[in-house]
């Protein structure tokens, strides 16, 4: 973090530092934001350990708006590589811990968002059923204290459709590209859901049209290069107020 920090100092930009050891591993979490405009407070760590291994399922920061004091709570999550087969029940762990937690906040009206590299399609169990991460805008709206809609299953349909004449053209989706698995190469590891609370008639709303993958060219050109450390595109989030 502090090797970021030095490389974009804004003025108005403060750096808060979230990487925390955690038994032999850690998080690898970092938050920027414009002190001017908000203000953020670290609130809790979420972790459980079991058999000796620990659950890192999120660290729990709140937002404040400086403006209206409106409040947003934050999970910020790394869930753990689909490389090994004993981590898919670590995954679901971890879904369990930050919906029984946004779970509590949500019934008393708080607003909720989860963000984060998930290691899950929105389409797995651990998004879908477990932390009940929907895609259904009307479900979401009726139960807003329970479901979080997830505007990131859009994501996972490539913008082009095939036809002859582009038939070499990439076909782009989701956020990081891999061997093939069991349905697809292209995969949405990467996403941010949202309390119901921000699809209700009050002052603070998502803004759909403006949350998405980060696709411009220069960025694409590093993602497409092999020999760059960049594996994963960034995915926005925009919360508007009405």
């Amino acid at each position: 973090m502090a090797n970021i920090e030095k490389k974009f100092p804004e003025e108005n930009i403060k750096w808060l530092s979230l990487a925390d050891a955690v038994g032999r591993s850690r998080f690898d979490i970092g938050v920027a934001y414009n002190h001017s405009r908000v203000s953020i407070e670290h609130k809790d760590r979420l972790i459980e350990k079991q058999q000796g291994n620990y659950i890192k399922a999120a660290q729990h920061v709140k937002l404040t708006n400086l403006d209206d004091g409106e409040e947003v709570n934050i999970f910020l999550c790394h869930w753990p590589s689909r490389l090994l087969d004993e981590n898919r029940e670590k995954r679901r762990e971890a879904a369990k811990i930050v919906s029984h937690s946004a779970k509590k906040l949500m019934e008393n009206g708080e607003h909720v968002i989860v963000m984060g590299d998930f290691n899950s399609n929105p389409y797995h169990d651990e998004m879908n059923v477990t932390l009940k991460a929907t895609r259904c805008h009307e479900t979401v709206k009726k139960y807003h204290d329970e479901l979080f809609y997830n505007p990131f299953w859009r994501s996972m349909i490539p913008k082009r459709t095939y036809h002859y004449t582009n038939s070499e053209e990439p076909f782009r989706s989701g956020t990081i590209k891999g061997k093939p698995n069991n349905d697809s190469m292209w995969n949405s590891f990467d996403q941010i859901i949202v309390s119901g609370s921000f699809l209700q008639n009050k002052d603070w709303h998502l803004h759909e049209n403006q949350t998405r993958p980060i696709e411009y060219q220069e960025l694409l050109n590093h993602f497409d290069d092999k020999n760059c450390f960049i594996d994963h595109l960034p995915v926005v989030c925009e919360i508007q107020r009405a």
